[in-house]
């Protein structure tokens, strides 16, 4: 028999413990990015959620105007325009929200609602003098509109804007 073994083979305690450590400082740097990777994702899931609603009520409001045979009314906030038939339309916001009157066949449906979210709400109105858009005198005297829209959900936000020349102006 030999008398005992000069070389063993194997790991201490020590570097067993040492290895686990390192492993666990691995695992939380690992499980920080993979954290931060999903509040990443939904921020730009939310942003382009927003972006596509921003450009919904950009798309909404401009084809509406499009057909107006004059704006009635309006300012930086609202617009009110009137069109061919008699119908009438009127965007507006209310608190956060967007909100449309119609009026359809002498049938009224005000507030309802386009989009929520909103932050600002912006309209321009414009004559169009030799290629330039230059801001209108009155609202009743524009032939074109620039409208922008910008929403918020506290953490992210979009704005779309977009102009809309009036198709039916008399």
């Amino acid at each position: 028999m030999r008398a005992g073994r000069r070389h063993v083979s194997g790991l201490t305690l020590t570097e067993l413990f040492v290895v686990m450590l390192v492993m666990a400082l691995l695992a939380a740097g690992i499980s920080r990015l993979l954290v931060s990777s999903y509040d990443s994702e939904a921020t730009i899931r939310n942003q382009n959620a927003m972006q596509r609603t921003a450009q919904r009520v950009a798309d909404t409001v401009v084809d509406s105007l499009r057909a107006a045979t004059e704006i009635a009314s309006g300012d930086q906030s609202q617009v009110s325009a009137v069109f061919r038939n008699g119908d009438r339309i009127t965007y507006y916001l209310d608190d956060r929200t967007l909100k449309c009157d119609a009026t359809y066949g002498g049938v009224t449906r005000p507030g309802q609602v386009i989009a929520d979210h909103m932050s600002a709400v912006s309209f321009r109105y414009c004559v169009v003098t030799d290629g330039d858009w230059i801001e209108a005198d009155t609202p009743a005297s524009a032939r074109a509109v620039e409208v922008s829209f910008s929403l918020s959900d506290g953490k992210v936000g979009a704005t779309e804007s977009s102009a809309v020349k009036l198709r039916n102006k008399l």
